[in-house]
């Protein structure tokens, strides 16, 4: 197939890139939409395996030409593309190095880059197939604040920061993305200002290990006489770090949906 525009679109509005059909440029995107670590890639990537969604599928580096597939097979160094029907875009992809993948679960838009490409040939009972390395990086795109997940109370999920030597606060954690989380305040004190710096807080659930962080205040919204919705950013923290918080994410959006 010859896809229809597939160039970059620098006029584009950026809360429309969850939007474009067309695959990214990943050096445009904003770091909050990165997912690393193979685990963390693993169990995105298996869930659009598990859940039946198509992926559009382009050669590189001419982007013109794609196909729409489904993936087969994950495990923990490789997937498998089922090519069945597509022989003239899996003799294409003999010829190239590398392939990027979209996928759109959810509203959510899922892009990732294949390498180390093998077209395994049809079988009597099979047709072609692509094998790939599970790449070790993805971008999960969507509106700015959009994707958020709200924890089951079962998790007893919470945000507990340290206030001074020996003494700490905990707020019931209303809901949680990768680019941050909103608490509850309830507090005879006057709310935190906007810009305000949380540092040394944990985020705690019964299901992993603590994550630190330092949070930043975005938003105040009263939700009672003496009770706030506090929406706090994440502020800066290490790729390990926030692979936790991410997983955390994907495992508690997982455990929702089959509820």
């Amino acid at each position: 197939m010859d896809s229809p525009d597939a160039s970059p679109r620098a006029t584009a509005p950026a809360d429309a890139w969850h939007e474009r059909t067309e695959p990214e440029d990943p050096d445009r995107l904003p770091a909050e939409f990165l997912v690393e670590g193979r685990r963390a890639v693993r169990a995105i990537i298996d869930d659009l395996r598990s859940r039946h969604v198509l992926v559009t599928l382009y050669a590189m580096p001419d982007r013109r030409r794609f196909a729409i597939v489904a993936i087969e097979q994950v495990d923990d160094a490789e997937v498998e593309i089922d090519l069945t029907g597509q022989d003239e875009f899996a003799a294409v992809l003999r010829r190239s190095q590398n392939a990027i993948g979209v996928a759109f679960p959810d509203r959510i838009k899922i892009q990732f880059d294949l390498s180390g490409l093998s077209v395994l040939p049809a079988t009597d009972t099979h047709g072609p197939a692509l094998r790939a390395r599970l790449p070790g990086r993805l971008h999960r795109l969507q509106r700015r604040d959009a994707f958020r997940v709200h924890p089951p109370a079962s998790d007893g999920t919470r945000c507990v920061r340290v206030l001074a030597p020996g003494t700490e606060a905990s707020y019931t954690i209303r809901d949680i993305s990768a680019g941050g989380l909103s608490v509850l305040v309830a507090d005879d004190k006057a709310p935190p200002s906007p810009g305000e710096t949380w540092t040394r807080c944990r985020i705690e659930t019964a299901r992993q290990t603590p994550i630190p962080c330092d949070l930043v205040v975005r938003r105040i919204t009263p939700v009672g006489e003496r009770t706030h919705l506090v929406g706090l950013s994440f502020g800066p923290m290490p790729g390990e770090v926030l692979r936790q918080v991410q997983i955390l994410v994907i495992r508690i959006e997982k455990r929702l949906r089959s509820d």
